[in-house]
């Protein structure tokens, strides 16, 4: 999902509390990745048989957020993600 803000400030604030509920869920796990930057991040979880891999990224009035279900977090997966995480910010046409 691509979600705009009206202000950088109303965004900051939706992914701060996105981030510490994702923290909260049991089982979160921060994943490792190259070129995330500073206000993004990726994280898994896993219920049962089903893991999730999830990314957020802030940037300016805009929160990218991708889940993925049924994937492991290979390096291949986290590369994937990381690339289609990049197209979903240029599609926004975030600076």
């Amino acid at each position: 999902t691509v979600d705009r803000y009206v202000s950088s400030s109303d965004a900051s604030s939706a992914y701060e509390e996105a981030v510490q509920r994702s923290k909260a869920v049991p089982g979160f796990t921060p994943i490792s990745a190259p070129n995330l930057g500073q206000n993004a991040f990726m994280a898994t979880v896993t219920r049962g048989e089903e893991t999730h891999v999830g990314f957020g990224a802030l940037q300016g009035e805009v929160i990218v957020a991708i889940t993925l279900a049924g994937y492991n977090p290979t390096p291949g997966t986290i590369v994937k993600l990381s690339s289609l995480a990049r197209e979903e910010e240029a599609a926004a046409k975030v600076p």
